[in-house]
């Protein structure tokens, strides 16, 4: 199952995000996951529901790991802040 792939501290928000496109929402976020490794990493998960004559049938995602991203945004966040302060 999807879930376990999901880091421990994120399942909740995957499977409420599950919930939520099973009803025929389409969601967008941001979750941990587990590398092969199992290391923690961040993916952008994009789920959308699978519509056959009214009816959700399926669920379709995509995943892309964003940690470098997620990385130096917080860098660059982190050095706004120490300049702010230095000034």
């Amino acid at each position: 199952p999807y879930i376990q792939l999901i880091d421990p501290r994120d399942r909740e928000r995957a499977a409420d995000a599950m919930r939520d496109v099973l009803a025929g929402e389409r969601r967008v976020l941001r979750l941990r996951y587990l590398d092969a490794a199992g290391r923690s990493r961040i993916g952008a998960l994009t789920a959308a529901p699978i519509v056959e004559d009214g009816t959700v049938a399926g669920v379709i995602g995509i995943m892309h790991d964003v940690t470098t991203e997620e990385v130096q945004r917080g860098l660059s966040a982190q050095a706004e802040r120490a300049a702010a302060v230095s000034k």
